[in-house]
């Protein structure tokens, strides 16, 4: 698919598929509740990373508990093109976010779902993640 937290699968989390879409309240949504941190089972705030399941990368919290600020340079959805970053970091606002937070509804927190946070912008669901590959 792509976009982060997808791990290769064709379904709107990476531990299933999506059941609620209502936008305006907070239900249950039985693929999110292994994997990620949101509305229905936070108790709204965050948690220490590692506490529910991983995607199929063996990555804890890519869907929920906070936001990702990521280093694309345009949302990767059409009609924009896919784009790789390359090694440097973009300083300039705004920047794509994605993956919900942990008072997100579920549709927030597909692996499609993105959004736009300033670089500014700072809180308790909003932060980056460092990947490194092992030799």
């Amino acid at each position: 698919m792509g976009v982060r937290g997808a791990s290769g699968s064709k379904t709107a989390f990476y531990d299933g598929d999506i059941t609620q879409y209502e936008k305006l309240d907070c239900y249950a949504d039985p693929a999110l509740e292994k994997t990620a941190w949101y509305c229905h089972n936070s108790g709204g705030s965050t948690h220490p990373v590692g506490m529910l399941q991983p995607n199929a990368f063996g990555l804890f919290d890519t869907a929920g508990n906070a936001e990702e600020w990521t280093n694309d340079h345009n949302t990767g959805l059409p009609p924009d093109p896919p784009v790789d970053p390359g090694a440097g970091l973009r300083i300039e606002a705004p920047r794509i976010v994605r993956g919900g937070l942990f008072n997100s509804l579920s549709p927030a927190c597909r692996a499609a779902a993105s959004g736009i946070a300033s670089f500014f912008d700072h809180g308790p669901g909003l932060g980056f993640r460092l990947v490194r590959t092992l030799r």
